[in-house]
């Protein structure tokens, strides 16, 4: 009888595989701050209240553009936190059950040595 696929071996080739198959289609989200360019003028530089106006928009938009960004990142990342802690909570679960084989089996063994040494 052959062990089940559980039991054999797992290459860290095979493991990295199936953990990027995870992921597959996720995109990572574009980072890169949106800048104004130049420098921030002087409040004395703009000629009237509309070129105030107009600057403050283009730097509300930048500032909203960067906050999104921000948001899906930390969304992002929460999410990938959260698939890392179930995948942690399976493995400790798979390793307990593994301690609790080798716990059960080597009772067996003493049984199957101390009945042997009585056979003799």
């Amino acid at each position: 009888k052959t062990p089940g696929p559980h039991l054999q071996p797992l290459s860290r080739k095979e493991s990295r595989s199936r953990v990027e198959a995870k992921f597959e289609g996720v995109e990572m989200v574009d980072m890169k701050p949106t800048l104004m360019e130049g420098s921030h003028p002087e409040l004395t530089d703009f000629k009237d209240p509309e070129a105030l106006m107009a600057y403050c928009e283009k730097l509300l938009a930048c500032i909203r553009s960067n906050g999104e960004k921000l948001e899906l990142g930390l969304w992002q990342t929460t999410e990938w936190f959260l698939n890392v802690k179930e995948e942690l909570v399976n493995v400790n679960v798979e390793r307990r059950g593994r301690e609790e084989e080798v716990v059960n089996w080597s009772f067996v063994l003493k049984y199957l040595l101390s009945t042997n040494s009585k056979l003799r």
